[in-house]
């Protein structure tokens, strides 16, 4: 296993477990609540996971080789949907991601491993996907 996916491992648990912090709304300290088991289809190794202040959801973007897929997880429904396929050529292998609340979008650059230093923006509302310009080098 990668640094990288331990990394993203790692991130992925705190997230949940901040998530089941605001799904017990105020509940007792030391109090867990069991959510749902994520799709048996949804891989998380080498994907991006961000979370998404505006609409209080959770995105994942799965690395390329693997499916490329956008999932979005629900917070208050505690629920994960599809929502299709992300750039095929976005490498989000050893890639950052973050949430930009003031424009509302998600914000995903490859690892500069790729020779593109590239980076595209995730609009969530409206399912869609921008190609941004290279970063300054």
């Amino acid at each position: 296993m990668s640094v990288s996916s331990i990394k993203l491992s790692v991130a992925c648990l705190l997230l949940l477990g901040v998530a089941l912090i605001f799904v017990s709304e105020g509940a007792e300290a030391g109090t867990w609540e069991q959510m749902d088991d994520m799709p048996s289809d949804l891989d998380m190794e080498r994907g991006v996971f961000a979370y998404d202040s505006v609409n209080d959801v959770g995105i994942l973007v799965q690395y390329y080789h693997e499916d490329d897929g956008v999932w979005v997880y629900d917070y208050n429904d505690d629920d994960w949907t599809d929502k299709g396929s992300g750039p095929s050529d976005l490498n989000t292998e050893d890639g950052d991601v973050c949430f930009d609340s003031e424009s509302g979008v998600l914000v995903v650059a490859e690892s500069g491993n790729t020779g593109r230093a590239h980076y595209y923006t995730y609009d969530y509302s409206n399912n869609d996907w921008s190609d941004g310009e290279s970063r300054p080098s």
